[in-house]
């Protein structure tokens, strides 16, 4: 009798090693099949791991889309096509940390009578979170709450924070990834920022100023 129990234990253990195994052949499988369908990343622009800028967002020379909405910070509605003014879209997520960095320099860039440039924040969040990111992180411009990813989405804008930059006639004229505040100069055409700066921006800076 103590010969069977031990002989049908050891085949207990046995089946579970078995088990295992093929387990790990299985997840092995799924991994390898994970990387084949996986989307191949897109080139790296000057040499750095980040995807080119110019597959994020419109195109350069894009006209500004018909953006009417509702601003959640006491702007009033807000028409863009209607400005005649050369314009900052700036993307941001409530619950994105270098969103956090980038409210004093935009606020700086708003009392900044030198800076032609007016931004707009188009808050990819519902009303609950744009009021708890506004209530930490006041923004003394336009902001609009995309509570439905339409406006990010219709600009295949796909990270946090992002600028797209408008001349005065509607046309994107730069556009990229605001990695804190020299990158948001660089993006407003300032040569003098580092180059790791300008390597957030496509197309490169080719003036002084806006």
């Amino acid at each position: 009798m103590t010969g069977l129990w031990l002989a049908s234990y050891l085949v207990l253990w046995g089946l579970v090693v078995v088990v295992c195994l093929l387990l790990i052949g299985i997840l092995r499988q799924l991994g390898l099949l994970h990387r084949q369908l996986a989307p191949s990343p897109l080139p790296s622009q000057g040499g750095s791991s980040l995807p080119a800028l110019e597959h994020d967002g419109p195109a350069i020379g894009s006209p500004l889309v018909d953006l009417e909405s509702d601003t959640i910070n006491g702007f009033g509605t807000l028409t863009l096509l209607r400005d005649h003014d050369t314009t900052l879209l700036v993307f941001m997520s409530h619950m994105c940390e270098a969103c956090q960095h980038l409210v004093e320099p935009l606020n700086a860039l708003v009392a900044d009578a030198r800076r032609a440039a007016r931004p707009v924040v188009i808050m990819r969040a519902d009303e609950q979170g744009c009021k708890a990111f506004l209530s930490v992180f006041p923004l003394h411009m336009p902001v609009v709450c995309d509570r439905d990813r339409r406006i990010t989405m219709g600009l295949d804008v796909h990270r946090t924070p992002f600028g797209l930059l408008y001349d005065e006639h509607g046309i994107l004229i730069r556009k990229g990834l605001l990695a804190g505040h020299e990158a948001l100069l660089a993006l407003l055409g300032d040569r003098s920022v580092p180059l790791t700066a300008q390597a957030h921006v496509f197309p490169p800076a080719v003036s002084s100023h806006v």
